[in-house]
């Protein structure tokens, strides 16, 4: 009897919680809605561990839809950037010279959501949300959110009961009729200009890594030419 009043009065706090709260919350932890929304350049500097391999990177991002990417691999500077119209890229082992990226990989570039963060940004972008209940990520007790967006794709996000900062993100989706899961965990959360962000990012795929990123330096919101976008002729 009492183990049922236990479980009776834990759903009903849960359903006292609503999506809103959730969110409130996790803004709150990042900083607060007006900081984030006041995000207008970000530049990072860090390495990738892939395949073996580490690889420094350094990305600059500008609202609302320019990013660039310089990463080195065994040497050479690979450079990857999207001006708002054109995505091109730099791929020394296949030509010197700046080039437009095939369509395949300009739209997987431009879909990385460098530039809105879903969870702050879903109701600009069309997307709908939805708070799917509580759950667990590595013995972490989470709120799990559901992103539906408009392209058919979904991202659950897993963020902490008690800091409201996002644990992992699932991701589920189609790449050219082909069945795309994956799952992405934060962490290492610093503070940079009184916003929390994380400084570890790791990817995994059928539960094993494929790719770690740890972030060195993050600053926000310095001046950035639009030049360093432009694909020069």
């Amino acid at each position: 009897m009492k183990k049922a009043l236990i479980f009776l009065l834990s759903l009903s706090l849960l359903s006292a919680v609503t999506l809103q709260d959730v969110l409130k919350k996790n803004y709150q932890a990042k900083g607060g809605l007006e900081k984030l929304k006041a995000i207008k350049t970000i530049h990072a500097v860090g390495k990738v561990m892939a395949q073996g391999m580490e690889m420094p990177f350094e990305t600059w991002v500008k609202m609302p839809n320019k990013m660039r990417m310089e990463t080195t691999v065994q040497g050479q500077k690979m450079v990857q950037a999207y001006d708002g119209k054109t995505a091109w890229w730099i791929m020394p082992m296949i030509s010197p010279e700046p080039q437009p990226m095939p369509p395949q990989q300009a739209e997987q570039f431009k879909e990385q959501n460098w530039f809105k963060d879903p969870l702050v940004y879903y109701k600009e972008l069309g997307y709908k949300v939805e708070l799917l209940g509580e759950g667990d990520f590595e013995g972490n007790p989470v709120y799990k959110v559901k992103v539906n967006k408009t392209n058919g794709d979904i991202l659950i996000y897993y963020l902490d009961k008690e800091t409201g900062l996002e644990l992992k993100m699932d991701f589920h989706g189609k790449k050219q009729g082909r069945e795309l899961n994956g799952e992405t965990v934060f962490g290492d959360y610093n503070q940079v200009n009184g916003i929390t962000l994380p400084f570890y990012i790791e990817t995994r795929v059928g539960g094993k890594t494929v790719s770690q990123v740890t972030i060195s330096k993050i600053e926000i919101n310095l001046p950035v030419d639009d030049s360093i976008f432009k694909m020069k002729k």
